[in-house]
């Protein structure tokens, strides 16, 4: 006796529909156990790969906020030098009149610098959560390959 099973499901990556089905050839008394483990063997199959799926927008999504943040990191650095200079410039100058621009281009480093910290330290979170991301991607990719579908209990 056959036993079959199949199931459509809405992919959420792609927005399109997808087939998961199973046939088994079993003895007669066995078919409706052997139902309820292809259910569960179909379940598992679309939680696996839909949890890969949803890796692959959110990893793209932490590589577009690192470089952004790499950027900010890199104008923190310019305007900083920018300042610096100005702020040496200034100096060679003998008009007190220009001490208060010097205070603002100080304040202006002191800021820029807070702000610089910040997003240092924002990149080293957002570098230790894509390579936790990828690594999971990367572990998924192998357990599909492998035909292990199994998920660790949520």
């Amino acid at each position: 006796m056959k036993v079959n099973y199949s199931y459509l499901f809405s992919n959420s990556y792609t927005r399109e529909n997808e087939r998961i089905a199973f046939e088994a050839e079993v003895n007669n008394n066995e078919a409706d156990k052997k139902l309820g483990e292809l259910f569960f063997r179909v379940i598992n199959i679309h939680k696996t790969l839909e949890k890969y799926r949803q890796l692959i927008p959110n990893i793209e999504n932490t590589r577009r906020n690192v470089h952004t943040t790499i950027a900010s990191i890199n104008t923190y650095r310019m305007s900083i030098s920018k300042a610096e200079a100005e702020i040496k410039r200034l100096k060679s100058a003998t008009d007190d009149e220009l001490l208060p621009r010097i205070q603002c281009d100080r304040q202006t480093i002191s800021d820029y610098r807070k702000y610089l910290a910040d997003h240092e330290q924002q990149l080293k979170e957002q570098d230790k959560e894509l390579s936790a991301m990828e690594a999971e991607q990367e572990q998924l990719r192998e357990r599909i390959k492998q035909g292990k579908f199994e998920l660790a209990k949520e």
